[in-house]
């Protein structure tokens, strides 16, 4: 049987919540087998009875090696909710980035708030989330998660990780998605 490797990259500004986010997926017992490597978390899950390779990247800036991450299969970008410089970086900072690799998979918005001001109001709404997704033109959707326990971000993650594959899989000659399958 063949091994799949799916590669995840996941945005965001500093103390957003990426590394939580990740760390709590990884930390379940569905995760076997993980190695930590220099920018990037890799390890063996099934999906759907297929074993798989699952890479998460992860990253608070723009990173250096821009050629791999056009042909990743999902970008997360996450942000606050309540910092608007947050919101308006993932036009400005992720998705011009993308767009400069080239890069037309899905991606998907996740909100988060700040998590020391449990008080902190939203600085944009779904409305404006939505609106900006049709501006920027791509091909994702929006998840408010900061009011989501760990179990039911992993469900979220489950299920992201899940569409993704079948993405992938029914589309594995497009060139987008690159070598997906190995022996």
């Amino acid at each position: 049987m063949k091994n799949f490797t799916l590669n995840i990259t996941v945005f965001g500004e500093k103390n957003v919540g990426k590394s939580k986010l990740i760390n709590d997926y990884i930390n379940q017992k569905t995760v076997t087998k993980k190695k930590l490597k220099s920018d990037y978390i890799t390890f063996q899950k099934s999906i759907a009875n297929v074993p798989m390779t699952l890479n998460l990247y992860e990253y608070s800036d723009v990173p250096e090696r821009k050629k791999d991450i056009g042909n990743h299969h999902c970008v997360i970008i996450l942000f606050d909710m309540t910092n608007r410089q947050s919101f308006e970086d993932i036009l400005d900072k992720w998705i011009k980035f993308l767009r400069q690799v080239n890069y037309s998979n899905t991606i998907i918005l996740f909100g988060t708030k700040n998590y020391n001001d449990k008080d902190a109001l939203p600085m944009t709404d779904d409305k404006e989330i939505n609106d900006l997704i049709d501006v920027a033109q791509i091909n994702g959707t929006f998840h408010y998660i900061g009011d989501k326990s760990t179990e039911e971000k992993n469900q979220l993650i489950e299920q992201l990780i899940e569409s993704t594959y079948n993405q992938a899989k029914n589309n594995k000659n497009n060139s987008n998605f690159g070598e997906c399958l190995q022996e």
